[in-house]
This record gives C-alpha cells, structure tokens and sequence, in this order.
C-alpha cells in the first residue's frame, strides 16, 4: 500500500487575484488524507473532482462521463484540452459534487449532485493536438457554484514552481474514464502515482517538454484509474490549523498504456500555465 503524506517543504503562496479562493477555503476535504492504488474515495474525498458529461456528436444520446476535470473557483472548471475537441464527443455538461455515478443524491444527508452547463470552453491556443502539447482547458459555468462539503476548489500553484522530487507520491482521483470512451467506475476512485523526473522520462517517453510532469509507470497504479482531463494533486500543511490541504500540480493528459510498467503517464503541469489561467478568468 501506498500513502501520500503532506509535503512539509511546500510553501503555497497565494496567487494575486480575487477570482480565485482563499487559502482557507481551497484544497481541503474533510476525510483521511491516505491515498491508496485505486479504491473507492470516501463521499467527501477530493471535492474538487467534477465529472464531465458528454453526447455523441452526431446524436443526442447521452455516452456519460468521458473526461475529468476539476473546479478552480465558482465559475470555473480546469480539464484538458483533448477532452473538449473530440470529434466523435461533445461535452454537454458538468456534475459536481458527484461520489457515485448511479445514485443521487449518494446517500441520505447528502447534497443532491449539480448538474451544470456551460457557457463557454476554452482550449489553449497553443494545443496541438498530435503532440498534446499544452493540453490545458478552461469551461465556463453558467452559474456561479456555491461551496459545500461535497463541492469545493483545488488551490492552483505558483507560477512556474518547482516539479515535486523524484518519487513523490501524488493523487489522482476520478471515475476511470478515458478517452477511448470507457468508464471503468461508477464511484469515484483515487491512486496514488510516484512522480517520475523529466529526465528519467525522456528515456522512455521522449519529447516530453517542461510543461509537461510524468507520474506513475507502477504496475497497476496510473491515471487511467482517475479521468483523462482530471487533477493530480499534491498535499501539503495548509494554513487553516496547520491541516493537511491539496493543490493542484498536473492534469492528466495521455500516456502509452494503463499501469504498464516503466511507461508513466504524462501530465500537463498546471503551474506553467497560472498566467494563461488568471488571464481567461479574470477577463470572462
């Protein structure tokens, strides 16, 4: 078993914006801080997570959750790009708050799931979709969303931080959608991946670029266990308390094969895209 403990060398500044939450208010869950290789999340757990819905592109019949994404402030969700550029798939729209994809609400004190359209998706301008190259996305909600136990923002990092060490264990959490259209999951699951060194990496993987991270390569522990589009996240000793709280480092992007050993998944590295970030969600 694998366990992600606080990283105590982390200091998270707070970006300078009024569009995105308080230190006191992102990156907290209520439930244990204990990230294992693809068991089912508590309800609580990893609130951040959202779901992305989609139809087929030619029809109006519903295929379900394909993608993954995370909620940064209460108009804005952060994915991938290649999720939102799909031919065969179109994005309809987002649940938050969202444990078990059968049931809702998921249990019997909790909040009813929110199902939220989008006004607005917005891919990088540089994504390329070869070489998934600044695979990074922004979807605007039409409504502002209002915080609760179940549906809470990731803290987003500095711009251009550091990448964790080598062999840091991260978490990814989702319900084992890919983009090949399957989903492995009706409850939300977490993982926990080793972050392997860009130069490590480019020894197997090649080309991989500074915004990208590489994590995993650990037989049967990889992001194909969350959802393509959906958060890595690193804990460290937060401010409130001194409690363990989460931020955002990668978002899952692409990779060779599930959990195949020596091959990670690749990731596309949040912090250097902070500036791409504020700018859309202070200009939206």
């Amino acid at each position: 078993m694998n366990k992600t403990d606080p990283d105590r060398t982390v200091v998270l500044q707070a970006l300078n914006s009024t569009e995105l939450p308080d230190r006191s208010i992102c990156g907290i869950h209520s439930t244990s801080d204990r990230i294992f290789g693809g068991e089912w999340t508590a309800i609580d757990e990893f609130p951040w997570t959202v779901a992305l819905e989609f139809k087929h592109a030619w029809s109006s019949k519903n295929v379900g959750v394909k993608c993954g994404g995370s909620l940064i402030n209460k108009r804005f969700v952060l994915t991938a790009a290649h999720c939102i550029q799909s031919g065969e798939f179109e994005l309809i729209h987002v649940r938050l708050g969202e444990w078990n994809l059968t049931s809702n609400p998921d249990c019997l004190l909790c909040d009813p799931v929110q199902i939220v359209n989008i006004t607005e998706k917005i891919s990088h301008p540089d994504y390329n979709r070869l070489t998934k190259s600044n695979d990074i996305a922004l979807l605007r909600l039409e409504r502002d969303i209002e915080y609760t136990d179940f549906i809470r923002p990731i803290c987003l990092p500095p711009e251009n931080s550091s990448a964790p060490k080598e062999g840091t264990e991260l978490a990814v959490s989702g319900w084992g959608a890919t983009e090949d259209g399957s989903t492995k999951s009706a409850v939300k699951i977490k993982v926990s991946v080793p972050i392997i060194s860009n130069e490590t990496c480019n020894k197997t993987l090649h080309n991989i670029q500074s915004t990208q991270l590489c994590a995993g390569g650990v037989s049967g522990r990889d992001a194909c266990q969350g959802n393509s589009g959906g958060p890595l996240v690193n804990s460290f000793v937060g401010t409130v308390e001194g409690r363990v709280q989460w931020y955002q480092e990668g978002i899952v992007s692409h990779g060779i094969r599930c959990g195949l050993v020596g091959y990670p998944g690749i990731y596309t590295r949040v912090s250097s895209y902070i500036s791409w970030i504020l700018h859309v969600i202070e200009t939206k």
